[in-house]
């Protein structure tokens, strides 16, 4: 009987065992020779670690299995590279969101974009314009009103293409726009739950709830826009994901606990959601090599120069090698309260 309960234990253990895997590793083992993934190479920046701090390998494996879904899965081959098979061979533009799941750091904003038919914007977007190009902050009387951001021409029209909502620049292959700083932080710590939705003419969207705290600032971003509102056009209330505008939509009336941001391509949406539903990542993620499908490391060098082209898209977005915030991302984790609605 005893030799029966010690077997079982050890089958009980080697079963959880194997469910851990299974569950880390996105549902299934890796296969080296899938000839129909694309392999992507990323490292754990860890620059900004204490002094014998560890990476926490299974939660970070953890966010990115829920952000990839069952468009890959990822691993650690050491203690700070990580390897994503991507199952298929996607286009262009989804490895682009796809890259996007994978890099974000998940630091989310809700702001007003500068707008030019707007009196009390004016004078701030002429300062904003004498700005060198690379500094991104405008600075008042001590106290920050304004800031340039990378926004998405796929979302948006292009830099050299006029539109009222944005106020434009260009910084090397970045182009920006001009966003407004307020006291109220609408951030992603408020949110409750992010659906994907389309609107009256079909386009995609999604659907951001907040808890208590989150509603009372929205209805404060909200009321204090229809107050100040001297002319028919409404302003933008702009969808910023690591200081990058990918979306937006016009303020009309006081919002209360939803706000529906529209302006994306579902493929953006789908990677929107996903991020906010796992979180922001633990540390940041430095972009390293891409390999085309059924290349395998004798072919390595011509591997990366087909991903130089291929990321040259969202390097426009300004994501890529460059570190995606200054600041250190233990500082910016949403709290451990929050529960995502799935």
């Amino acid at each position: 009987m005893r030799e029966f309960v010690t077997r079982y234990r050890l089958i009980a253990l080697l079963t959880i065992c194997v469910s851990q895997f299974h569950f880390i590793s996105g549902g299934h083992a890796f296969n080296e020779d899938n000839a129909n993934a694309t392999i992507l190479h990323y490292e754990v920046d860890t620059s900004e670690l204490r002094k014998g701090e560890g990476i926490d390998t299974t939660n970070l494996l953890r966010s990115l299995h829920i952000r990839l879904g069952t468009t890959g899965r990822a691993r650690f081959l050491d203690n700070r590279q990580i390897e994503i098979h991507v199952n298929g061979q996607p286009d262009h533009a989804e490895l682009e969101m796809i890259k996007l799941r994978i890099i974000a750091l998940g630091h989310i904003e809700f702001r007003y974009t500068a707008d030019q038919q707007r009196r009390e914007d004016r004078i701030i977007i002429e300062q904003a314009r004498l700005l060198p190009l690379h500094t991104k902050e405008l600075i008042i009387n001590g106290s920050k009103v304004a800031e340039w951001v990378a926004y998405s021409e796929k979302e948006f029209d292009p830099s050299d293409a006029p539109d009222h909502r944005l106020v434009k620049r260009v910084t090397g292959t970045v182009s920006e726009a001009l966003v407004m700083a307020n006291s109220l932080h609408l951030t992603g710590e408020y949110l409750t739950s992010a659906k994907k939705g389309v609107d009256k003419h079909g386009r995609h969207l999604i659907d951001f709830s907040f808890n208590r705290k989150g509603s009372s600032l929205l209805r404060k971003l909200t009321s204090e826009e229809n107050t100040n509102r001297n002319h028919e056009e409404s302003r933008l209330l702009g969808f910023v994901l690591d200081n990058r505008l990918l979306g937006g939509t016009p303020i009309r009336k006081m919002l209360h606990k939803n706000v529906q941001i529209g302006g994306m391509t579902e493929n953006a949406v789908d990677a929107v959601i996903a991020i906010v539903h796992a979180g922001m990542l633990s540390y940041p993620l430095e972009d390293r090599s891409v390999k085309k499908p059924c290349e395998r490391k004798d072919a390595d060098v011509e591997g990366n120069r087909n991903g130089d082209r291929e990321s040259a898209g969202i390097n426009r977005l300004g994501i890529g090698n460059e570190r995606v915030l200054q600041r250190r991302p233990s500082q910016l984790l949403w709290p451990r309260t929050v529960r995502w609605q799935r």
